[in-house]
């Protein structure tokens, strides 16, 4: 494990959940990833019998189309891992500081994914949700929370994207390394609950959620984990501010930075 100062990750379970004018609350989808079968150890040193798998919950998916070639095999993308054995193999580096996170959490780590020395081109990877029915909640607000750990560096970012019926996916929560940006996630973000609210147009009948690690160039990055987050919707009037597009853009980058 090589020591890089920037490191980057969300850990997230995922739970939907509404609150309506009548008081009646439910749930519309939940997952914390504890349930996903775990196997050994592949690339990483560290060895254990159930530790990693790169399948994802049913209805899930995980887009690495656009993910540079090579480097270690359980930090190709997002992955979903045993956190403290996540912790341990990849030597810390303040990633234990996410103690809202616990059992299984889904991490993309370019940083790690790196150390291998092997790997060629960016790190782009980005994971969605099974859709949603939002259908109740047509011209209103909801709201997303997750736990998140996060470190700035460089050019990395890290992006929260929402899709209404398969339409483009729309930027809803960015984090940038760039201290000049509006955007910018300082260094004192490492053990985060992230809450956003979501406006669900008219019209609309079902959500996607894509948490993407966009245009990483590895070397000097940690961790984009998912594990221990909620998404849940609390249902409000409408915000007037529309969120905003964001294009998937792949650029190149040198191998090392």
């Amino acid at each position: 494990m090589t020591y890089h100062r920037g490191m980057m990750g969300y850990l997230l379970c995922l739970a939907i959940s509404f609150t309506a004018s009548t008081a009646v609350a439910g749930t519309l989808l939940s997952e914390n990833f504890d349930g996903l079968p775990l196997g050994p150890n592949v690339d990483e040193g560290l060895a254990g019998d159930a530790v990693f798998t790169a399948t994802p919950p049913e209805g899930w998916s995980i887009d690495n189309s656009t993910l540079g070639t090579g480097g270690i095999t359980e930090f190709s993308g997002w992955n979903f891992m045993n956190k403290d054995w996540w912790v341990s193999t990849t030597g810390g580096q303040q990633r234990g500081d996410f103690t809202k996170g616990q059992g299984t959490v889904a991490v993309a780590d370019p940083d790690e994914w790196d150390d291998s020395g092997s790997r060629d081109g960016l790190f782009n990877s980005f994971m969605t949700t099974s859709a949603v029915d939002v259908t109740a909640f047509q011209g209103r607000d909801i709201s997303l929370s997750f736990d998140s750990t996060w470190r700035p560096f460089a050019n990395q970012t890290g992006v929260v994207e929402a899709s209404f019926d398969g339409g483009a996916p729309q930027k809803i929560l960015l984090f940038a390394s760039d201290a000049a940006s509006p955007d910018f996630k300082d260094d004192n973000s490492t053990n985060d609950n992230i809450q956003i609210d979501v406006a669900v147009p008219a019209g609309t009948t079902n959500l996607e959620l894509t948490w993407g690690s966009p245009n990483a160039a590895t070397t000097g990055f940690g961790p984009l984990t998912i594990s221990t987050s909620s998404v849940s919707w609390a249902v409000r009037p409408t915000s007037t501010t529309t969120a905003r597009s964001i294009s998937r853009t792949f650029k190149s980058w040198p191998t090392t930075c």
